[in-house]
């Protein structure tokens, strides 16, 4: 396997950590804000939007050739709104945080795919991809609640937002 595959593997278990963190203390965090069902609902639909806008990411990436410059920004970016989470206390501006989030995902998945399966080895990176992922999410969201009990609510999101900036690097 190859450094660079190497270094977007492990990017994205970097990655992955901050999103444990963040994600499950966000559908608590609205609960506790009084946030209703429909609204906690909501954000399983909101990240969808990842998934709609990255086709045009995607297409952009390719007409480019170049895949670094949309993984990087794109990560970088969506750390931003999830750091801003910490200074609200109302479920409406966190959701469309979350939301503009979702879409700065959006920039990077898309060519962190492409990178990941323009190998030789496709197979045992992306078996790779998905255990370090996993294992990302998991040492994230046990995480979560030791930092929240220590650091607060704007803890867990700036801790949240940082690891995700750390993985843009």
């Amino acid at each position: 396997m190859k450094t660079g595959t190497r270094t977007l593997l492990i990017s994205a278990f970097v990655n992955n950590i901050g999103g444990g963190i963040f994600w499950p203390f966000l559908t608590l965090h609205l609960y506790d804000l009084g946030a209703s069902y429909v609204q906690i609902a909501l954000l399983d639909s909101l990240s969808a939007v990842m998934y709609i806008t990255s086709r045009a990411w995607g297409a952009t990436s390719d007409y480019y050739g170049r895949r670094k410059p949309f993984i990087a920004v794109g990560t970088g970016l969506s750390a931003i709104p999830i750091f801003l989470c910490g200074f609200f206390n109302s479920s409406t501006p966190i959701i469309a945080l979350f939301m503009v989030s979702s879409f700065f995902g959006s920039i990077s998945f898309p060519s962190l795919l492409a990178a990941l399966t323009a190998v030789e080895e496709k197979g045992k990176v992306i078996g790779w991809f998905s255990m370090l992922t996993a294992l990302g999410w998991a040492v994230g969201t046990f995480s979560m609640g030791f930092i929240s009990e220590s650091l607060g609510v704007i803890g867990v999101y700036a801790i949240a937002a940082a690891i995700i900036a750390l993985s843009a690097l």
